[in-house]
């Protein structure tokens, strides 16, 4: 048995001029692809429609870096 403690934030870009899309992507910590990112509204969900597993997972800490770019 163990514990799951999810911290989530939320954050939204804005392009000021608005003439560009903005695209967004997991470039850091994703192991072993456990998640999954919207690259046009940046919302990250488990990649697994069976849940999170963390079997092969070394680390009981998962940090993602989101890449925000247009």
């Amino acid at each position: 048995m163990f514990n799951l403690i999810i911290f989530l934030y939320f954050f939204q870009a804005q392009d000021a001029d608005k003439t560009s899309y903005i695209t967004y992507s997991i470039i850091e910590g994703n192991i072993n692809n456990l998640f999954s990112i919207n690259p046009q509204f940046g919302e990250i969900t488990v990649s697994n429609p069976h849940g999170l597993d963390m079997t092969n997972v070394s680390n009981d800490v998962i940090v993602l870096t989101v890449q925000v770019s247009s």
